[in-house]
């Protein structure tokens, strides 16, 4: 157990070290959602406080109202981590952060992003640390730099802030002195006062099936543990490692497929031609796509649109059904026994 939680670990850090050089480029693949601030900081306020530890005092104002953006949470996140972090490190014998939530006025929105934007967030992370001198100010969001030793740090965290709030039309700066402290001003679009959903909570669990699903992917590795995920949920799944052969199986199956998932970048044929020749023979067959490269890849290959299935690797289990069962349930046919894929298939019963 403990060999396989190292593992996995391991693969965690891999995962987010890639999605925060994806961030700074402003190349990663988010999922914006309608979110509330003061509710997402009051989410997270527990692990928060782990974060900074029990030397330090993190306190927290929110919004006299709710200030709803449209962001990915995972995003939004990442952001304050990261700069609870920063505010930690400059603060090694204790201190208190501020983490203050309002509106920014119109006119200073504007004039920073010269935009149009009728309302803004402004939120503020204030730490009575070390602060720091000009030289360091200039460098603060560049990648790989850090004031840490060596392998205390990969220099990644800011930067990764910055291309988080440049992707998402907002703007970020710091004012800092040495000996008082430092404060982090994030500016943000808020949404349309008139479109004030909340997206309804990520369901948790794995819904099953019984369709039969052709998975095409030229990772071997990948490919044998997304069958398995999709077999253990009931799913009557056949694999290939290329497109040609998947036309084959296609070809001799005649039109029993109710679902094609394919890799996006394959040797030979991309999974968007595959896709294009199988729904030119079968208009009604449903395809998601996997991918773990950035969204100007994917763009290249015409898949960033609406109505267009990606999940973005590395996935987990529960993404993966969730996003093969929102495909299928797109048909008509498959909507109605939506009911019955919802729950685990009941137990063989005996004619004794």
């Amino acid at each position: 157990r403990e060999d396989v939680s190292e593992i996995f670990q391991a693969y965690q850090r891999a995962a987010a070290l890639t999605g925060q050089l994806l961030a700074f480029s402003r190349k990663q693949v988010a999922e914006p959602k309608v979110v509330e601030i003061n509710g997402i900081i009051e989410g997270i306020g527990k692990m928060l406080r782990r974060i900074m530890g029990e030397d330090l005092r993190l306190v927290f104002e929110p919004g006299a109202e709710p200030l709803h953006l449209i962001i990915d949470p995972n995003q939004l996140e990442q952001v304050l981590v990261n700069v609870l972090v920063n505010a930690r490190d400059a603060m090694p014998k204790g201190g208190q952060v501020e983490i203050i939530a309002g509106h920014c006025p119109t006119d200073k929105f504007r004039a920073l992003k010269q935009t149009d934007y009728p309302k803004a967030l402004h939120l503020s992370v204030k730490d009575n640390g070390c602060g720091m001198n000009e030289e360091t100010k200039k460098k603060i969001f560049e990648p790989f730099f850090t004031t840490k030793a060596v392998g205390k740090g990969t220099g990644l965290g800011l930067s990764t802030v910055y291309g988080i709030i440049k992707q998402n039309g907002g703007h970020i700066e710091v004012e800092s002195t040495e000996g008082v402290g430092t404060t982090f001003h994030i500016y943000l679009p808020l949404a349309d006062p008139d479109f004030n959903r909340i997206d309804a909570p990520v369901e948790t669990w794995a819904p099953v099936g019984f369709e039969k699903i052709l998975l095409v992917e030229d990772e071997d590795s990948v490919r044998r543990v997304v069958h398995t995920i999709l077999k253990r949920q009931g799913y009557d799944v056949q694999e290939t490692s290329n497109a040609d052969e998947a036309l084959k199986i296609l070809s001799r199956e005649n039109h029993q497929i109710d679902l094609l998932l394919t890799d996006v970048v394959m040797p030979g044929m991309s999974g968007r031609t595959l896709a294009e020749q199988v729904k030119a023979e079968n208009p009604e067959m449903r395809v998601v796509f996997m991918s773990g490269y950035n969204d100007e890849i994917i763009d290249h290959h015409g898949l960033v649109q609406r109505g267009v299935h990606l999940i973005q690797k590395p996935f987990e289990s529960v993404g993966l059904c969730l996003k093969v069962r929102e495909a299928l349930d797109e048909t008509e046919a498959h909507s109605k026994l939506r009911k019955v894929t919802s729950t685990p298939p009941p137990p063989l019963i005996s004619h004794d």
